[in-house]
């Protein structure tokens, strides 16, 4: 059980290393609340010295596939209002399928 944990927060710190993350990007959380892959994310964002994460799966439940799709609409929905200057989206649902998404306001042309 430890042994996958650890996988999986090598793959995401991987996946993060050389990422420019604003001190103040949303953070969207895809736990679903299992304990495991919980602490594991938990471990993951405190590494990277971002915002509190936010856990949307509180208010809509966990759909598993669904929910990482549904996190990066809603994240992208902040980024258009200005609510937020970039976002980070975990996978870090139940077990396997870790992810990990940064979204950024799209630059106008010059």
């Amino acid at each position: 059980k430890h042994i996958t944990l650890d996988i999986a927060q090598n793959i995401a710190t991987r996946l993060a290393a050389g990422l420019a993350l604003h001190p103040d990007a949303l953070v969207v959380s895809g736990a679903s609340g299992a304990p495991g892959p919980l602490a594991e994310e938990q471990r993951f964002l405190a590494g990277l010295g971002t915002a509190a994460p936010r856990y949307p799966a509180e208010l809509l439940g966990h759909s598993m596939e669904a929910s990482f799709p549904l996190h990066l609409a809603l994240a992208a929905l902040a980024i258009a209002e200005g609510a937020a200057p970039q976002a980070l989206v975990t996978g870090f649902g139940v077990w396997r399928g870790e992810a990990l998404a940064v979204l950024e306001p799209i630059a106008e042309p010059a």
